[in-house]
């Protein structure tokens, strides 16, 4: 979300329609001129609007308002742009001038446009005006312009919901759709991809004509400025360019290959197994299979090795076993059960406990878990104090898989670990074996807690505990000298109201003297409402 606009620039705004003095009109000055000039240095898009009416109304001011929304729409964003073409047909004014903009007809068009010494980038702000006619007249004057300026307001205008409008824009648009005109259409990419994407209209001729100016060059200059566009607009432009033929198409893919996106990756690498004669495509997938950061798309390489490669699957083996994520490990193990490769999975990862390295170290230690038998949670528990983190944390997954009893154990000291991600994990193994977990240890044990944090954060452990014990839990968090876990434990009892019908277990005696000695001397640490429904809950009991 956007900060505010800020107050000095509101009020520049709100000194353009103030009014002059007397004394002002018999000097000749107009204070309102600096203060257009800040409000173009300070670049802020979102008081466009604003100055739209002051461009119809004040004749000796609206060169300089021209001026200054020129300056600030031709520095705007894609998402800028579209969000102006949406306030520009609502605007509604608390000033003088109200209503001004909305009563603009077509015939004041022309006049606009030479006011702003026809810049498009403020007759295509006209164009977005809530009366299909002064939109049709701005379109009009904005086919005048063929600097490339025009073509983003073409675009917005390529999808009007009235018919006419929109195909005299895309009209204007396609004729703009030019291999000379491609640095122009480049820049303009965003906001036509955003236009494609809407799919509003039937846009096949924008898109063909779009893909033989992308492809005039062979892609080159889109796909050297692609990497400066957003995740949708470079997934849009890779479709668009991989229609260029075989060498068009092999650049385009070794540039998605290297994408930051994944699913652009993705994308490439599906296009990859089926050209059999890209130059190193074993080797490209080689090194993404052990480079790519998404565990998905390194999955998919070696799925693809499998089924179109497998005389490349030896190289990548055994170390795949050892993948840092646990989907790829498993197809791994799947794969070398399939095609019989001479490596048993369990020793792998028995043998991977004595590297150093801890990537590889905590890949084979969760293999263990993944593949061991109960007998080898001993190998496992020295590690549950090791210098890493990620490593305490891996050896505390896997002897829960193996030995749910010493893993629940375990969990509960690892509570007090100093990693934040290795209690999380720890709270994780407490949820999942909730019903064999002694919830008044782990109670003990999360208060005894010297940091705050820690002791808020795994307040979540008792929602998976016994209803009424939960509720005993979180109370006594109430009475915690800490404000945020007091405030944290307050809304977990909020939700434990909202869910309370959902479990119709009942309270013994015990615990019902319990939670009501607890709600009597907490009662005000908690908004009265929330006290007031806890009471209503416990009361027929």
């Amino acid at each position: 979300m956007a900060p505010p606009i800020s107050a000095e620039v509101n009020q520049l705004v709100r000194s353009l329609f103030e009014e002059r003095s007397l004394l002002d009109h018999v000097r000749r000055q107009d204070h309102r001129l600096a203060s257009l000039t800040q409000i173009a240095e300070s670049h802020e898009v979102r008081v466009v609007p604003d100055l739209l009416s002051l461009l119809v109304v004040d004749d000796s001011l609206s060169p300089f308002v021209a001026r200054t929304i020129a300056v600030l729409v031709r520095g705007a964003s894609s998402v800028q742009l579209s969000w102006l073409d949406e306030q520009v047909r609502r605007i509604s004014y608390a000033y003088y001038c109200s209503g001004a903009w909305q009563k603009v007809a077509p015939v004041t068009v022309s006049r606009v446009a030479q006011v702003a010494e026809q810049d498009p980038a403020v007759i295509g702000l006209v164009a977005s005006h809530a009366s299909g006619f002064v939109r049709a007249a701005a379109l009009e004057l904005l086919a005048e312009s063929v600097s490339g300026q025009e073509i983003p307001f073409l675009s917005l205008r390529a999808n009007d919901w009235v018919e006419p409008v929109a195909a005299r824009a895309s009209e204007l648009l396609i004729s703009r759709l030019r291999p000379d005109n491609r640095r122009a259409v480049v820049n303009a990419l965003p906001l036509i991809v955003r236009m494609l994407e809407q799919r509003r209209r039937d846009h096949s001729k924008v898109e063909r004509a779009l893909r033989s100016v992308l492809l005039s060059d062979g892609g080159e200059e889109a796909l050297a400025r692609g990497t400066h566009f957003d995740t949708p607009v470079r997934r849009t432009l890779y479709e668009l360019l991989t229609a260029g033929g075989s060498v068009v198409q092999r650049r385009v893919l070794s540039a998605a290959l290297l994408d930051r996106d994944g699913v652009i990756r993705v994308r490439a690498i599906r296009s990859l197994a089926t050209d059999a004669d890209f130059d190193d495509r074993a080797a490209i997938l080689e090194r993404l299979l052990r480079e790519d950061p998404v565990p998905a798309v390194r999955r998919l390489v070696l799925a693809i090795l499998s089924e179109h490669m497998p005389d490349r699957l030896a190289g990548v083996f055994p170390d795949v076993l050892l993948d840092r994520a646990a989907s790829v490990r498993a197809l791994a193990r799947f794969v070398a059960s399939t095609h019989l490769l001479p490596f048993v999975p369990r020793d792998v990862y028995l043998g991977g406990l004595a590297v150093s390295l801890p990537r590889q170290l905590g890949a084979a230690i969760e293999g263990v878990g993944e593949t061991g038998a109960r007998a080898d949670a001993d190998l496992l528990e020295p590690f549950l104090t090791g210098d890493v983190p990620r490593i305490r944390r891996s050896a505390l997954r896997a002897l829960a898989k193996l030995d749910a009893e010493r893993g629940i154990a375990s969990a509960v000291t690892a509570l007090a670990d100093d990693a934040s991600t290795v209690r999380s994990a720890a709270a994780d193994i407490l949820s999942i074996n909730a019903n064999r977990v002694d919830f008044e240890i782990v109670n003990r044990r999360v208060r005894s807690l010297s940091d705050a944090r820690a002791r808020r954060n795994l307040l979540r452990v008792f929602m998976e505990a016994p209803k009424w014990e939960t509720l005993a839990f979180l109370l006594e968090a109430l009475a915690d000298p800490d404000d945020e876990v007091r405030t944290f434990a307050c809304h977990l009892v909020g939700r434990w109201i909202a869910n309370f019908n959902r479990n119709q277990t009942q309270p013994t005696a015990t615990q019902l003297h319990r939670i009501g000695a607890l709600l009597n001397s907490v009662a005000s640490r908690m908004p009265e409402e929330t006290a007031k429904r806890l009471r209503f809950s416990i009361k027929p009991l």
